[in-house]
């Protein structure tokens, strides 16, 4: 990965399916390792924010700038009280989809 100069400004959006630090630090591993490549800011983003274990503390001191996850699974108390993360609803897009389903119609309008 080439070096960024010093004025310049790199950001790391990485993506996962599950987000689930409490066993291996994957996250912070990768992200250590971009910072160290010159990027400034690394942003996570997963479906399934399962933080149990270490996995808010290991959040909490890593160098990640923000995670944004989904609502998908119950969050801990200290969990819903990261600053670095971002919850987004999928209530709307559930709900849309077994509407649809009932009513017999198609749920592929709901991901174009």
């Amino acid at each position: 990965m080439p070096r960024a100069s010093k004025s310049a400004t790199l950001r790391m959006v990485t993506f996962f399916s599950f987000l689930a630090a409490s066993e291996s630090g994957t996250e912070s591993v990768a992200t250590t390792s971009v910072i160290r490549e010159g990027a400034t800011q690394v942003f996570a983003a997963c479906t399934h924010a399962v933080l149990s274990g270490p996995a808010v503390e290991r959040l909490e001191n890593s160098l990640i700038t923000e995670v944004v996850a989904t609502d998908s699974v119950p969050l801990s108390e200290a969990a819903r009280n990261l600053k670095k993360l971002k919850i987004l609803s999928v209530a709307d897009l559930l709900a849309r989809g077994i509407r649809s389903i009932h009513e017999e119609t198609s749920i592929s309008e709901l991901f174009i």
